[in-house]
């Protein structure tokens, strides 16, 4: 829908200033010419105007999409840290130890059976947490088109100014 809106944005903007550019050509004396070549600076002013909101807009919804990411990773990587955490502390002991202690074997025994249950599981969720930064990822990539893209708005906005502007001076 985003997208829909962003496109007949642009469109009517194109349309407008192709309409002006028209009418600017064929205008017959300079007077007219000139208000033509206003009108079209106009236009192309609006047309640079709404290129801005859209990228704006787009800079917004970005920003959203990478808040709900950066909670959905908190919500996903809380259970693996405190699952790793215990991994760690479970397997502390030194093997050594275990041939000393004939409890600790079973204990190592224990640890390792479960450790090869656990795992596809450890696999699976960082498989998640991996397709989630890759996500990331191209969520900054999207910021960073939207924002070059404002910037190229505001610079066609600002020339469009002087050139009119400059029009309006000379008549």
């Amino acid at each position: 829908m985003l997208r829909f809106v962003l496109l007949m944005i642009a469109v009517a903007g194109f349309a407008v200033s192709a309409a002006a550019l028209i009418s600017a050509q064929s205008a017959s004396n300079d007077a007219d010419r000139i208000a033509s070549e206003a009108a079209a600076l106009a236009a192309r002013i609006q047309a640079a105007e709404a290129d801005i909101k859209a990228a704006r807009t787009r800079i917004a919804i970005v920003t959203r999409l990478q808040q709900r990411q950066r909670a959905r990773l908190a919500e996903k990587q809380g259970p693996m840290i405190r699952l790793t955490a215990a991994l760690q502390m479970m397997t502390r002991k030194p093997t050594a130890l275990a041939l000393v202690e004939p409890r600790s074997l079973d204990e190592l025994i224990y640890m390792r059976s479960i450790l090869s249950a656990v795992m596809p599981e450890i696999e699976r969720r960082t498989a998640s947490l991996r397709d989630e930064v890759k996500q990331g990822e191209q969520l900054k990539l999207q910021a960073a088109r939207a924002i070059a893209s404002l910037d190229e708005s505001q610079r066609r906005l600002t020339e469009r100014r002087r050139q009119l502007a400059g029009l309006e001076a000379s008549e």
